[in-house]
């Protein structure tokens, strides 16, 4: 799977869960526990309140609570890529929907259409479609489409969920079980930001995921960032750090649950045009 969108999708879906919890009612006020992994102080009681104070703990236990009632989201979305080699830093920035069914099937659509380096900012169209199991590919400049199927006919494995999928996700996740994965901890949110990227963090509290020696996620993550918004408790920057490059995306704009008409996850008609086009079925 590409990587950058493997990336977004990790970044998408971090947003998602958090942002069911916008919509759903307001916290509660009972205390609950946050588990922790073993060998960890023992966790303190909780409320779904975020302050500059928060621990990681907490701040699990908030995303974990997020509501289940997303249906669908749209947001513009900015994703800059460094090469930890070179240095040279790129930047994407478009649109994305996602949709949930009733069955939790899950439709997102990512369209990019401007491509910014050290050369200036340019027109550049590509676009990810992930639909019916398959994750479709598109770079409109090359004239390339790959088509990859993802799941198994039939198969109803959640892609996202934390040690079944390649995304090492918190939202929505029993806190014992990041705790397994991940070494969690807390950061300053303004802490090796960039003066020009103050603007992405304000408000927020920075959740830090390392991961543990000998899970599946040690080899692609030397660590993941997700600054959460202490309003609204949904995350409005996630940066990935692995061993080539470093990986931030930033939503703005989030609509939640306006309904997203079903044409915005078909892409264009290019049968007629001159594409080279290629299908890669489902493989162990």
């Amino acid at each position: 799977m590409p990587h950058s969108f493997c990336h977004f999708l990790l970044a998408a879906i971090v947003a998602a869960g958090a942002l069911q919890r916008a919509q759903a009612q307001p916290p509660a006020t009972t205390a609950e526990t946050a588990a922790t992994a073993p060998g960890t102080e023992s966790p303190a009681t909780v409320d779904h309140h975020l302050s500059n104070d928060s621990t990681a703990q907490q701040i699990l236990a908030v995303l974990q609570n997020s509501g289940q009632n997303l249906r669908d989201f749209q947001a513009s979305v900015s994703m800059e890529e460094m090469d930890n080699l070179t240095g040279a830093i790129r930047q994407r920035s478009g649109t994305v929907w996602y949709a949930r069914s009733d069955d939790g099937a899950v439709r997102m659509r990512l369209t990019f259409d401007k491509l910014t380096d050290d050369r200036g900012t340019v027109n550049r169209r590509i676009e990810y479609l992930l639909k019916d199991g398959w994750l479709i590919d598109r770079d409109y400049s090359s004239r390339i489409e790959v088509a990859r199927q993802v799941l198994k006919p039939g198969q109803t494995t959640d892609l996202l969920k934390l040690g079944e999928g390649p995304f090492p996700l918190p939202i929505g996740q029993d806190p014992a079980e990041v705790n397994k994965l991940f070494e969690v901890s807390t950061l300053p949110a303004q802490q090796d930001v960039e003066p020009d990227q103050l603007s992405q963090v304000q408000d927020t509290v920075r959740l830090v995921l390392v991961p543990r020696p000998d899970t599946q996620f040690q080899n692609d993550f030397a660590s993941i960032d997700v600054w959460v918004n202490l309003q609204s408790r949904f995350p409005q920057r996630i940066m990935t750090s692995s061993q080539s490059s470093v990986q931030t995306t930033v939503l703005t704009e989030l609509k939640i649950n306006q309904s997203i008409a079903e044409d915005r996850f078909n892409l264009d008609d290019i049968s007629a045009d001159n594409w080279n086009r290629r299908s890669e079925p489902f493989s162990q």
